[in-house]
């Protein structure tokens, strides 16, 4: 199936393309050709609601994020869908790994950039305020308190991706499952105890969550805690085995296993390892060492890079498909 084809497929389920552009410019080139990636606008209110830390004011209130449609999708809709949450990091990049990985097994990718999340490249530049921003508003005192808060009051934003998909007609609301990495990652716990995603996800898939923040901020794993104890899903928390800490990982599993809502999975993948010749004698600005890369960098490869992606691709395909997204 060609692209053409991919487009005019786009159009019957429901994408009003009129408010999402064809990238045909997509920079991820590891996709397949016939996959559709658009730019489209998911949360773009009128009128806008007052006092919505999603908008600039009054004045204009839109989020827009990258859209992939996998390259054989089914005429009428209803595709499996995985709602890509990313990271922290104000400007962002396409998930290109994460899109190839599975809209090459049949799912449609979303990935919807947050409030004050910028893809200059795309030309995307979400209204609303950043969250560093907001936490820098804050006294001292409050600021560890602010970061977790302002991650939960972004779970508005995950609601708005999904009703996106399914009032579009874009996504089977039977099939959808939530998935973040990082600041993501914490975002897609919080995301699996709340009322606000209708329809609610079938499961969700948590990356390396709080994993830079654990030991320096203690509001994470109490607030961790308590949404894994109240989700509405099956979850499967994952990282590299060489990641700065694994504390995420055994606390949020073991308040799993200990609570009456045991649907879960947990596991450590390959270690992200630095290319050959890449830290070969010194510490510098990537490499900590002779043959290891910085703590970011391992956080960073472990979703941006195939090669690991399809280490733990796999086990995250079948957890899925056990809980019907597929």
């Amino acid at each position: 199936m060609n692209r053409n084809t991919n487009l005019a497929l786009a159009a019957t389920i429901g994408i009003a393309l009129l408010s999402a552009s064809p990238s045909l410019a997509t920079t991820c080139t590891g996709l397949d050709p016939s996959v559709a990636a658009f730019v489209v606008d998911y949360y773009k209110p009128n009128p806008i609601p007052p006092n919505d830390f999603r908008c600039n004011g009054t004045k204009e209130c839109k989020l827009s994020g990258w859209l992939y449609l996998p390259p054989t999708p089914k005429e009428g809709g209803g595709l499996p869908a995985i709602v890509y949450n990313h990271g922290h990091d104000q400007e962002r990049g396409e998930p290109c790994a994460i899109a190839q990985y599975f809209t090459s097994r049949g799912y449609l990718v979303f990935a919807p950039l947050r409030r004050g999340h910028t893809d200059i490249e795309a030309g995307i530049i979400n209204t609303g305020l950043y969250s560093d921003y907001y936490v820098a508003s804050k006294p001292a005192a409050l600021r560890n308190a602010a970061t977790v808060e302002y991650l939960q009051f972004q779970v508005s934003e995950v609601a708005e991706a999904i009703r996106y998909l399914t009032t579009n007609l874009i996504a089977d609301p039977k099939r959808i499952a939530i998935l973040g990495h990082s600041y993501g990652g914490t975002l897609t716990v919080f995301s699996a105890a709340s009322p606000l995603l209708n329809p609610t996800p079938k499961a969700a898939i948590d990356i390396s969550g709080a994993v830079l923040d654990w030991d320096d901020n203690p509001s994470f794993m109490p607030a961790m805690v308590m949404s894994v104890v109240n989700r509405k899903m099956p979850i499967f928390f994952l990282q590299s085995r060489n990641e700065v800490s694994h504390e995420p990982t055994v606390t949020l599993s073991n308040a799993a296993a200990t609570t009456g809502n045991t649907l879960f999975l947990a596991g450590f993948f390959p270690a992200v390892l630095p290319d050959a010749n890449e830290c070969p004698t010194a510490i510098t600005d990537l490499c900590s060492g002779p043959g290891k890369l910085i703590n970011k960098e391992v956080h960073g490869r472990f979703i941006t890079r195939t090669e690991h992606v399809k280490d733990w691709g796999p086990t995250a395909q079948d957890f899925l498909r056990l809980y019907g997204v597929k």
